[in-house]
């Protein structure tokens, strides 16, 4: 128990106020210190309640959406599979009343109520209680800059007059003033130079996090408001929480000086959203740009930066376009999101990357599903277990920089990363001199992904075997955690289960390959709707009572609420994929002269020796 706690507030609960000091303190220091790794998700669009499963979206007609029926209540029933890829920490969406079409939790309306479309104070209090005892910290998100623009000033609370208010004016983003000043995207911009405005807001936060006992503070669009209600926000919770920024800015220079202030010499926040960095790992994996801009970006970042270990990474957002909507290589996201959980800061998860979501950044994630068995569910749980075991402590150094290759140590873990994309490999060398020095020749090395310890530092250096594109996490013998062979990632699909309405094709000729209709493949993302199915011959028929459906794709997971993805393009085309569960896809209509059944590319029976997919083929 820790006592730090400091009661500044006057204008909340007096009996409230007075059980602060029996909160437990989350400090910068301790969330480094305990290795936290968060997940982010949107209450609203996480998990339905069980008995309660009904999707809402378009109901109210809102953009976006509007209200789905994600709840707390919901959460709480699903933080074992969060806890099960191993993370530590939670970023829920802000609890506050919001107007109408405010899912997403930045369009407040009332500061003293809960969202109720998310549940009960009783219910928030709850998930909260669930979750610190499996050693879940959950992160509070707020949005002190403004309110929202659906409903006039007069019905909104407490700040429901213009004196509040800036008045409006056209925003320019070079313009310091505008940025500070004016309404961000149409919203009423509280003026916290107002005395009566900024100790409101500053009593508020610090209540609210007592009050529900949240372990971390995020506060979005920081950059519009004025830095003295940053530090004295900072002040209050400094001892208690830990704060993060956001801040969406590109120079590293630019965030630098919304954590640390040179200029006055104060702390703004523990730590800021690493916008900069995020850019160029999209840059470098997403459009296979050179990894040199990584390097430059993590040059600039600790030439400026005061505390990199506090800075937020992340690869997706709820502002950003997926990844895997831009870039469908499934590898290449593997390798950005390796990049992250390896790294120097506090990784954030996106909800949906364990899945491979390739649909809406803020889609439902029940229609993609829960499957545990995903390859990046396993994999996210591999990384987290050696990251909380300490193999990735210490300062973080650049090892060996190419175009397409990036190599950096954490102690004595190597983590290498590529832009090579699926069906690319290479073997470089690394000299002696780029390695750490506790690599001496015949020193063993174990591979985190892949529970293989076959890779061996040679007299002159080490020759790291890159294939197919797939990262590596390379850590001594020592300090390697096997994985239980049940829960062996692979780095092929499983699949449960034959589909015996379907003929299997026969790997000895080419000709015979052609002729199948059906393939091992997700189109990944051009969506049309997603619905469920039994089987791949019902799904292709869902596609054929769809007019703006051309191919589908099939996951063969029997538990999962939409396994048929009925699809308007197959450009987003991975082979062997499926989600990580066993996937079949086929057009909307099978030629006359193929056989309905599934096929495999030339490429791969080519490749099977190398890849295993003789044993991927069922029932070969």
């Amino acid at each position: 128990m820790d006592c730090r706690c400091r009661v500044r507030s006057r204008i909340f609960p007096v009996a409230v106020l007075l059980l602060l000091v029996l909160c437990e303190a989350k400090t910068r220091d301790e969330w480094v210190q305990s290795h936290r790794v968060i997940y982010q998700l949107l209450t609203d669009r996480f998990t339905l309640e069980r008995g309660k499963e009904q999707d809402t979206c378009g109901s109210d007609k809102c953009e976006g959406g509007g209200y789905c029926g994600g709840t707390w209540t919901g959460l709480t029933e699903h933080l074992d599979y969060i806890k099960g890829m191993g993370f530590n920490a939670i970023w829920i969406s802000p609890h506050v009343q919001n107007t109408k079409c405010g899912f997403h939790g930045f369009w407040p309306k009332n500061f003293d109520e809960v969202n109720d479309h998310f549940g009960t104070e009783a219910d928030l209090h709850a998930l909260i209680k669930r979750a610190h005892g499996l050693d879940l910290w959950i992160v509070m998100d707020t949005v002190l800059n403004h309110m929202s623009m659906e409903e006039p000033l007069e019905n909104l609370w407490p700040f429901n007059d213009t004196i509040y208010y800036h008045k409006d004016c056209p925003m320019d983003y070079n313009d310091q003033y505008a940025v500070r000043n004016c309404w961000l995207m149409g919203l009423p911009d509280l003026d916290d130079d107002i005395p009566q405005v900024r100790k409101y807001l500053i009593d508020w936060a610090e209540y609210q996090v007592h009050k529900f006992g949240f372990d971390g503070y995020r506060m979005d669009a920081i950059a519009h408001m004025q830095p003295e209600t940053l530090y004295e926000l900072w002040e209050r919770l400094s001892n208690t929480t830990l704060t993060i920024g956001e801040t969406f800015m590109a120079s590293a220079q630019s965030i630098a000086s919304y954590q640390f202030n040179r200029l006055q010499q104060r702390q703004l926040m523990d730590g800021v959203t690493n916008y900069p960095l995020a850019i160029q790992l999209r840059l470098a994996f997403g459009e296979k740009k050179t990894l040199y801009g990584v390097q430059w970006m993590w040059e600039q970042l600790i030439k400026e930066v005061s505390d990199l270990s506090a800075l937020a990474l992340f690869i997706d957002s709820h502002d950003l376009q997926r990844f895997l909507n831009l870039q469908p290589d499934v590898t290449l996201f593997t390798n950005a999101l390796t990049w992250i959980l390896g790294a120097d800061g506090i990784p954030i998860v996106y909800y949906g990357s364990e899945q491979a979501a390739t649909f809406d950044i803020r889609e439902p994630l029940w229609r993609k599903g829960y499957d545990q068995e995903a390859f990046h569910y396993k994999m996210i749980r591999r990384m987290l277990t050696h990251r909380k075991a300490g193999v990735f402590d210490g300062p973080q150094q650049e090892r060996y920089v190419e175009d397409w290759l990036y190599i950096y140590s954490r102690n004595n873990t190597l983590v290498v990363t590529s832009n090579l994309g699926s069906g690319h490999g290479r073997q470089p060398f690394i000299p002696k001199e780029n390695l750490p020095t506790a690599y001496t020749t015949g020193t063993i090395l174990c591979n985190v992904l892949t529970d293989a310890c076959d890779t061996m530092v040679q007299e002159g250096g080490l020759k790291i075997v890159i294939g197919e594109g797939k990262p590596l996490v390379l850590v001594m013998e020592g300090d390697f955690i096997p994985d239980s062979p049940a829960n062996d990632i692979g780095w092929l699909p499983t699949t449960t289960g034959d589909y015996p309405a379907l003929q299997k094709a026969n790997a000895d000729s080419a000709a015979d390959l052609n002729k199948y209709c059906f393939e091992y493949a997700d189109y990944l993302g051009n969506d049309v709707r997603g619905v469920t199915a039994t089987s791949p011959d019902e799904c292709q028929s869902e596609c054929q009572h769809e007019n703006m459906c051309e191919y589908f794709s099939f996951i063969f997971v029997p538990s999962l609420h939409r396994n048929c993805w009925l699809k308007n393009s197959k450009e987003g085309r991975v082979q062997m994929w499926g989600g990580e569960s066993a996937s079949i896809s086929g057009p909307k209509t099978c030629p006359a002269d193929s056989v309905v059944g599934v096929r495999a590319s030339i490429e791969e029976r080519e490749q099977s020796a190398e890849r295993g997919y003789t044993a991927a083929l069922r029932g070969q």
